[in-house]
């Protein structure tokens, strides 16, 4: 069973995040205000990881030391602030399957971070693969065309940079210590909350563009059921991710993770009615090849 822990533990990431990219999108289609249904996916987040935490981890949390907790701390507000911020609103101004493609840029951030940072392996067949799943995501984006990203695709390019941060700091501190997955985890949402928290009280400091994107009501609860199932979601995402950190390298996780927009390009597909091309299909294909080549070549060992 330990021998395919990293592909189970990469395959329910890959599950959940697909589908917390859809529901997000179901959100701001019923009219989902940006930093409302952000600021409470996190709060709903952290609550749901609290209460697992303490009841089920509590002995495991006691045992981390303090600055172990601060660097989980920060690396939450990269990954889960700056990283779900970004992210949610790239969701917002592009379709579902545009983003979940764009999302896959993480595929070359993380394992550049972690070659530098971590001193992964940066292989041939490493590169190859990266390189085909590149390919795909171009294909499937672009249509096999050059275009201009949209504000859309810069903030989901921008928030792949942001989760690659985090996550191979992340990984760097789970290979040096012997600590519980789960206890990072738990760290995600309060440092991504803090940092979200921080950004709306200093809007009364932004220019009147980005300032009215904030003035929303926080405490505008007509569409809980989106912002629940959001949340649910997110805390298996980040369940799932930091355990295949924990058990496998941040470059596996990242490559593998690259079938998800697949998954949300289906249901995209299925119920948005966002359409797909004879090239997109092409590129998905590069993509899934991509993930099964990264299995197969063992990179959770490299």
């Amino acid at each position: 069973m330990g021998t395919y822990l990293p592909l189970i533990y990469v395959l329910l990431f890959t599950l959940f995040w697909s589908l917390q990219i859809f529901v997000a999108k179901l959100g701001y289609l019923a009219g989902a205000q940006l930093i409302s249904f952000t600021l409470q996916s996190s709060a709903i987040t952290l609550f749901l990881l609290g209460i697992y935490t303490i009841l089920i981890k509590n002995k495991e949390l006691k045992k981390v030391p303090p600055k172990l907790k601060r660097k989980f701390y920060l690396a939450g507000a990269i990954h889960a602030g700056l990283g779900g911020f970004l992210s949610s609103a790239a969701i917002l101004y592009t379709s579902a399957i545009n983003v979940a493609f764009i999302f896959q840029f993480t595929t070359v951030t993380t394992p550049t971070l972690a070659w530098i940072f971590l001193g992964e392996k940066m292989d041939r067949n490493k590169i190859v693969t990266i390189t085909l799943v590149m390919i795909g995501i171009f294909l499937f984006v672009t249509k096999g065309t050059l275009i201009t990203p949209h504000m859309g695709d810069i903030f989901a390019l921008i928030a792949c940079i942001a989760w690659s941060s985090g996550n191979v700091f992340i990984r760097g501190i789970l290979k040096k210590h012997s600590v519980d997955a789960d206890i990072a985890t738990f760290f995600r949402p309060i440092g991504g909350l803090t940092l979200l928290v921080l950004f709306f009280l200093m809007s009364p400091l932004y220019p009147s563009e980005l300032k009215s994107v904030f003035q929303v009501n926080l405490f505008d609860f007509h569409l809980f059921p989106y912002v629940f199932i959001n949340a649910l979601f997110i805390a298996f995402t980040w369940s799932f991710l930091s355990r295949a950190l924990k058990v496998g390298n941040a470059s596996y996780m990242s490559i593998m993770s690259s079938l998800s927009p697949v998954i949300v390009g289906i249901l995209a597909y299925a119920f948005l009615h966002e359409t797909l091309s004879t090239i997109q299909l092409i590129g998905a294909g590069f993509i899934v090849f991509g993930g099964l080549i990264t299995h197969y070549l063992k990179f959770d060992k490299i």
